[in-house]
């Protein structure tokens, strides 16, 4: 029954996904309930804001012309390109710490930041992969950017043997990773300025890898500077332990999922139940004199009847009145009504049901008869 109603609900959004791009957004978000997801999920301030930004920018794409299935198409570009659409605005919240990159703070403050990670080629990255068009095929020539003015070029043209070539490319690359590491530092003036009255900034001797790793450029700025500041201090400072990592020397060991003592419980049970040999409880019940066990076979032989009592089938008669409703349960769906009958529980009444209650009411009050047709009528026209 489930499985129909799943596929004609499938059939019926196919079928509005001809419109809009925002109208089938809609559509699927009614289908799978995402709306009430998200409220549930992060509330009601803010829970439809990511919804909502996903829809704006369905709109602006459809403003500009495109269709459903190049959306559609836009989407995996960006997911595989760009990680995914930006994300909408941070909203800063008291109540909770919020975790987020640098560029999703920009325009918003907290009473107190904390500046992770400002370690060796981390902060200031350095990057997996340049982005210098000379190293890079997947970079765009300076020439062809908007912003070339503000980039360092080089022209092939000055360049007439070999020695010269390579001199320019490596002058190139310094002057392309000074420019990424004045980009770095814009942005840790992102980070500490978001900070309206305490700013933490912490490293640590160990990455993820085997050695050592120095602190970066930005925390020995920030060492320095902190003797400058009133009411700045060091929490702590310690030197470069000697050996590898240790985690990577004594790893840390866990054992998942972990042990639960109810759980132990019921499996000890269990093994007791497996290995315990079957009795009969009426034997035992004539030659059992102890009132504690005599009462532990008793609750053992009433659960025992109650099991069996479930597996055979129960007769439900019919009352000796049906309703409308009751017969089209009996067409539809028999053991449904078999269960109604055995065990009444109220029902929502349908609004059609009230109304007609209602319209019936009427008309015994307008004609002031409690029952337009009655038994004794019927009577008199059959004999007629």
């Amino acid at each position: 029954m489930r499985l129909r109603e799943f596929a004609t609900s499938l059939r019926t959004l196919r079928k509005k996904l001809t419109g809009s791009i925002t109208d089938a957004i809609y559509e699927a978000e009614q289908f799978l309930s995402l709306n009430t997801e998200v409220l549930v999920r992060d509330g009601w301030q803010s829970g439809r804001r990511n919804l909502d930004r996903f829809l704006d920018e369905a709109a602006r794409f459809e403003r500009n012309g495109g269709t459903l299935i190049s959306f559609l198409h836009w989407l995996k570009v960006a997911e595989e390109a760009e990680g995914g659409l930006k994300p909408s605005e941070i909203d800063v919240r008291s109540d909770a710490v919020q975790i987020l990159t640098i560029h999703a703070a920009k325009g918003a403050e907290w009473d107190f930041v904390a500046i992770p990670g400002l370690a060796d080629k981390s902060f200031p990255s350095t990057g997996k992969r340049s982005d210098n068009w000379l190293s890079n095929a997947g970079c765009i020539p300076v020439t062809l950017r908007g912003d070339c003015d503000q980039l360092p070029s080089i022209n092939f043209d000055n360049f007439t043997t070999n020695k010269s070539l390579k001199a320019g490319l490596e002058k190139f690359t310094d002057n392309w990773k000074d420019r990424k590491l004045h980009e770095e530092f814009r942005l840790a003036y992102v980070a500490i300025t978001r900070a309206k009255q305490g700013l933490l900034c912490t490293t640590s001797h160990f990455r993820s890898g085997e050695q050592p790793v120095d602190p970066s450029r930005l925390f020995e700025l920030f060492i320095k500077a902190s003797s400058k500041i009133t009411g700045a201090k060091i929490i702590n400072q310690s030197d470069i332990p000697l050996g590898i990592n240790p985690e990577k020397e004594n790893p840390k060991t866990f054992i998942w999922p972990q042990s639960d003592e109810k759980l132990s419980r019921v499996k000890k049970i269990a093994q007791i139940c497996d290995n315990a040999k079957p009795i009969d409880i009426e034997q035992q019940l004539l030659t059992d004199i102890s009132a504690e066990r005599r009462s532990i076979l008793l609750d053992m032989k009433a659960v025992i009847n109650e099991a069996n009592n479930r597996q055979e089938q129960l007769t439900v008669v019919l009352p000796t009145r049906v309703s409308v409703s009751t017969l089209l349960y009996l067409a539809k769906e028999p053991a449904e009504l078999a269960l109604r009958i055995r065990r009444p529980m109220p029902n929502h009444i349908d609004k059609y049901a009230r109304q007609g209650t209602e319209f019936h009411l009427w008309l015994e009050h307008y004609f002031q008869h409690p029952a337009l047709i009655s038994a004794e009528n019927e009577l008199h026209n059959h004999r007629r």
